[in-house]
């Protein structure tokens, strides 16, 4: 039996004992959201009933109000950490009882394999409502902000480091070596390496190209760690 079976015959054998804790109150509904970037899959289970829907709408502001007519104050919403649902978490979290983000790697890691829309939210409905999603940690507003500008600045220093490690390559294949240490701009734009590149104009080609990028990377970074240092202060 695979996983996934597996996962929805013990949720249906264990319905009952999670109706007979709620009964005489409201009915527990289990929503899983699977996100998309234009549009959001949803399933519903109820346990008392057995019942189980599915439906879709966009994944823009008008499905986002269509979602929340929807749901009340009974619904358990899960949803995966992908796209916008950290957004979503926020939209949904004033209107249902509990709002879950799962940990998408580890979704994979338990039940590895391509399946359709229905059969990824009922597992995701299935696991919450015996109370086994991997869960990720939802930041408050101002640290995602603080968190997006280090990814965006991992980002640029990761691409300047691949442009210098390209300028080297360059160089060496001609016979010369920049320093360990030091301003790559200033040595591909000295005097002597533009000799060098008069001797050798085909095989100095690269490094023209490089010389002319690395400067776009390197403003951006500090101005990335000042908006960054700004937002810190906020948290």
């Amino acid at each position: 039996m695979s996983p996934n079976k597996w996962l929805l015959c013990l949720v249906a054998e264990d319905a009952t004992g999670l109706c007979s804790k709620r009964r005489g109150t409201a009915v527990t509904r289990y929503v899983g959201v699977d996100v998309h970037k234009s549009y959001l899959h949803v399933g519903e289970w109820v346990p008392e009933t057995g019942e189980r829907r599915h439906w879709q709408v966009s994944n823009r502001p008008e499905g986002w109000a269509e979602l929340l007519q929807r749901l009340d104050g009974s619904c358990h919403v899960v949803l995966e950490a992908t796209g916008n649902a950290f957004e979503l978490h926020d939209l949904l979290q004033a209107q249902v009882a509990e709002v879950v983000v799962a940990n998408p790697l580890e979704l994979r890691r338990l039940g590895a394999g391509r399946h359709t829309d229905r059969v990824d939210v009922d597992r995701l409905v299935g696991m919450l409502a015996l109370g086994v999603v991997p869960k990720v940690w939802v930041a408050p507003q101002p640290y995602r902000g603080v968190r997006r500008l280090l990814r965006f600045r991992e980002r640029l220093v990761s691409q300047r480091r691949t442009l210098v490690n390209q300028a080297k390559a360059v160089l060496r294949r001609q016979g010369l070596a920049l320093p360990t240490e030091g301003d790559v701009r200033r040595v591909l734009s000295s005097p002597k390496l533009r000799r060098a590149g008069a001797r050798y104009p085909l095989g100095m080609n690269g490094s023209s190209g490089v010389s002319r990028r690395c400067p776009v990377y390197r403003p951006p970074v500090p101005r990335a760690e000042t908006a960054w240092i700004g937002r810190e202060w906020e948290c």
